[in-house]
Formats: C-alpha cells, sequence, structure tokens
C-alpha cells in the first residue's frame, strides 16, 4: 500500500501491519525526524551539496512513534534544493515503511511510482467513465466499475499488441479522436467490406494496419 502524508496515522499502520500489509506512506516533515536526519548527515560527514535530485542521497534513521506499537523504517533521500545559494537546508524527502528487506533506493524509487499509478487511475476515470456511481445500490456501483477497469486493462493489451510507436503511448480518448471518429463510407459488395475514407483523414495508411492487424 502507498499513500501519501494523509495516511500517516499510526493506527492505520498498525492495522496494515497486523493484516500482513505491507506500507509505504510519505511521513509528515516533523522537525524531530528532520534534524534527527541531519544529526546523522554530519556524523557521517555527509556533504548533501555534493548530491543532486538525480542522484541523491539515500539513508535510514531508526525511530519509532510511541503510539506505533509495530517496527517500521523511516527511509529518507537528501539532495540540495533547486536554488542552492538561496536555500540553506536540504530537501528531505522521508517515507515510513515495515518492509525490512529492500534498500533504501528500491523502497523510495517504488514510492515514486505512485504518480504513475495516479496518472492510470485518472484515465480509467477520464476515459473509461470509471468515477461513475449513478446507482443507489453499492454491488451495482461495483459491477459497473469493473466492467470499466476490464475494458481499461483490454486497451492495455491491445495497446501492446496492435499499435506502434508514439501511439501506444496514447489514451483512449486520443485513440477514439484519431481512430473512431472519422468520416468513412462502408460499402458491400461479393462479401468484402471496402471502407472509402475522407480524403481529408491523414490516419488512413495507419488505420488500416491496425485493421489489417487486428483481422490476422
Amino acid at each position: 500500500m502507498r499513500g501519501d502524508s494523509a495516511f500517516y496515522n499510526t493506527e492505520f499502520m498498525d492495522y496494515m501491519h497486523h493484516e500482513d500489509i505491507q506500507y509505504y506512506i510519505r511521513a509528515k516533515s516533523y522537525e524531530k525526524i528532520q534534524n534527527m536526519i541531519i544529526e546523522q548527515l554530519e556524523e557521517n560527514e555527509i556533504d548533501y551539496l555534493n548530491h543532486t535530485n538525480q542522484e541523491p542521497y539515500y539513508g535510514e534513521i531508526e525511530y519509532s512513534p510511541q503510539s506505533l506499537s509495530t517496527p517500521c523504517r523511516y527511509i529518507f533521500k537528501v539532495f540540495p534544493a533547486q536554488d542552492r545559494q538561496l536555500t540553506m537546508f536540504p530537501v528531505i524527502y522521508c517515507i515510513i515503511t515495515n518492509d525490512m528487506k529492500r534498500s533504501c533506493k528500491e523502497i523510495c524509487d517504488f514510492y515514486e511510482e505512485r504518480g504513475n499509478s495516479e496518472n492510470f487511475t485518472k484515465e480509467l476515470k477520464d476515459d473509461f467513465n470509471g468515477n461513475n456511481t449513478g446507482h443507489h445500490d453499492f454491488e451495482k456501483n461495483c459491477f459497473q466499475f469493473m466492467i470499466s477497469s476490464l475494458c481499461y486493462n483490454i486497451y492495455h493489451l491491445f495497446r501492446l499488441i496492435v499499435l506502434e510507436g508514439k501511439d501506444r503511448k496514447i489514451r483512449m480518448n486520443t485513440f477514439r479522436n484519431k481512430y473512431q471518429k472519422i468520416a468513412v463510407k462502408v460499402i458491400r459488395h461479393a462479401r468484402k467490406i471496402i471502407l472509402s475514407f475522407s480524403s481529408a483523414y491523414r490516419y488512413k495508411k495507419t488505420f488500416l494496419k491496425y485493421y489489417q492487424k487486428l483481422q490476422n
């Protein structure tokens, strides 16, 4: 489970741990935690100015809130702010987790993939009507959401198998505008289907290529 600082709650983290669920939660910027990280940097003679946002310094501190009854790790990365000359203090990015196996960098990288997952959620809601909960019954809303999720996953598979080049990155709404909402005259003759495109349609060759791949 990955969550932002709104999930930084000891009762919630205890619950996740007892349910045998690994959590990765952005720690709130408490002064005590930040001071402990800065002290560790000074003790280990780490100059954060030698690092960058792309290559930060990774580490962890031993600290557990008194109200948290389960073991955890505070993983952090440190790097200078963009304007080094005007900022005297480093940027400290801290995550609390009950994952005792992964390295500090692996945990930070895994947590930061949450941004991509939020983009996927936005695509599911905007392009596949995943946020439509118009029914009064919970099970009906759940079933409708599952249909949207299924369609979303089928489209992802379709992108990998059929689409090529830059089209593999386009969202469903873009695909609809490029390859579905087009003016085509359909002619059926002698067991053949002929598509007569408008001369203004510039994606004709690509459309036919994808159409042939689907038929095969």
